[in-house]
C-alpha cells in the first residue's frame, strides 16, 4: 500500500533516497498490484510501471475512531475574545520548504494580533530563532501517539497546512483534513487536487493561493465560520 513519500530525518545524501525508492519499485515489481491512497499515486506509478496494476485506496477513518474521538468535537460557540489558536502540522523535513511560503505571512499576523498564538508540531525547524515578543507565542509540540495527536488538534481553532505545487504533494492524500475533521476543527489549506476533491472553500474547509494573510485575517474577524466549517467537515467524516 502506497500512501505518500515519507522522510524519517535528514538525508544529506541524495543517493540514500534513490536507493530507498528504487529498493520500493522492486518490491511493487515482484507484487505486480499495489494499492495507492491518492489519484496522483495511482498516475505516478502507472507512469513508471505500467505492468503493475495500481488501484485507489482512498485513506479514510476507521468508524471506531470517530465514536472515541467524539468527545474532542467542538460545540460551543467560539469566543472572539479568546486567543486565537493556530496548528502547524510538519510530519517531515520536507515541510520546512512548505512551511516557509507562509512563514513571512505567519509572523506578521502574530504581529498584527496580541491574541494569536501559533502551535508547531513535528519536524518544523522554523519559528526558532525570533525575538521574545514573538517567541512567546510559539508553542512548540512533540511527537507523540496517535490520541494525543488528535487531542492536540481539538484543542486549536485551525490547521494550517501550506504545501508547495509540486509533484511530490500533489501525490499527498487529504488525510490531515480528515484527521482535523474528527474534533471538527478546520483547516487552512493549498489548493491540491486531493484536498479539491473534498473541501468546499468557505464551507468545510478553506483554501488560499500564494498568501495565508488574506484568509487569517478574515477568519480571525468572522471566527463562528471556523465553528460552522468544523462541523461541516464532521458530517463528511460521518459520510466517509
Amino acid at each position: 500500500h502506497l500512501s505518500g513519500g515519507y522522510l524519517s530525518g535528514k538525508v544529506q545524501n541524495i543517493q540514500i533516497l534513490k536507493d530507498r525508492a528504487n529498493f520500493m519499485l522492486q518490491e511493487i515489481a515482484t507484487i505486480g498490484k499495489v494499492n495507492c491512497s491518492t489519484v496522483g499515486l495511482v498516475e505516478h506509478v502507472s507512469r513508471l510501471m505500467p505492468d503493475v496494476d495500481a488501484n485507489l485506496l482512498k485513506n479514510n477513518i476507521p468508524s471506531s475512531y470517530v465514536s472515541k474521538f467524539a468527545a474532542t468535537n467542538k460545540n460551543e460557540e467560539i469566543n472572539s475574545t479568546k486567543v486565537f489558536k493556530i496548528l502547524i502540522i510538519s510530519g517531515s523535513y520536507t515541510h520546512n520548504y512548505d512551511f516557509s511560503l507562509v512563514y513571512c505571512d505567519l509572523l506578521n499576523f502574530l504581529i498584527r494580533h496580541e491574541d494569536v498564538s501559533i502551535s508547531v508540531m513535528g519536524r518544523c525547524e522554523l519559528f526558532k530563532e525570533l525575538p521574545e515578543t514573538l517567541a512567546r507565542k510559539i508553542i512548540r509540540l512533540e511527537y507523540s501517539d496517535y490520541d494525543n495527536y488528535i487531542n492536540e488538534i481539538s484543542k486549536h481553532d485551525l490547521v494550517c497546512y501550506p504545501l508547495d505545487k509540486n509533484q511530490f504533494n500533489a501525490c499527498k492524500s487529504n488525510i490531515k483534513y480528515l484527521e482535523a475533521a474528527l474534533t471538527s476543527t478546520p483547516i487552512l489549506v493549498s489548493k491540491l487536487d486531493e484536498f479539491i476533491s473534498v473541501i468546499k472553500n468557505g464551507e468545510n474547509g478553506f483554501f488560499f493561493e500564494d498568501s495565508v494573510i488574506e484568509q487569517l485575517e478574515y477568519l480571525y474577524k468572522n471566527r463562528n465560520e471556523l465553528k460552522t466549517a468544523g462541523s461541516r467537515a464532521y458530517q463528511a467524516v460521518l459520510l466517509n
